[in-house]
């Protein structure tokens, strides 16, 4: 059994433990209730600040700030808008969400892999929000 760290993307690779459940988390979260939703708005709350201190300081240095402080403000504003989008289709994503079991943290490659293309399948699904 292959345990490499990165993501299944190459045919016959294995899917890296744990992954399947990370992405699970990144587009299910909001609509998963429980921890997992409060987390998802814990993180988008933290995001909402970084974004708002990273304007001000922006705004701050004038025209000192650089392209770099730009970029990072572009970042955090794509992730801010990703985030507000899943919550505006929480129903939707609700529906689509697979089962979170138990091959989404298993051991065996080959049930993380099955758990890996249930939430691909779905992710398709959920593609039409980006």
């Amino acid at each position: 059994i292959a345990t490499n760290s990165r993501p299944s993307i190459l045919p016959n690779t294995s899917c890296p433990r744990g992954w399947p459940e990370k992405a699970y988390n990144a587009f299910f979260s909001v609509a998963a209730g429980g921890d997992r939703e409060k987390n998802f708005h814990l993180k988008r709350n933290l995001l909402d600040y970084m974004v708002g201190d990273v304007k001000k300081t922006r705004t701050a240095l004038g025209s000192l700030a650089g392209e770099e402080l730009d970029a990072y403000l572009s970042a955090y504003d794509q992730l801010a808008a990703r985030q507000y989008k899943l919550l505006a289709n929480k129903e939707t994503l609700k529906k689509a969400a697979p089962k979170l079991d138990d091959r989404f943290t298993s051991e065996v490659a080959t049930q993380r892999l099955e758990a890996e293309s249930q939430a691909f399948r779905n992710r398709q699904e959920r593609s039409k929000f980006k």
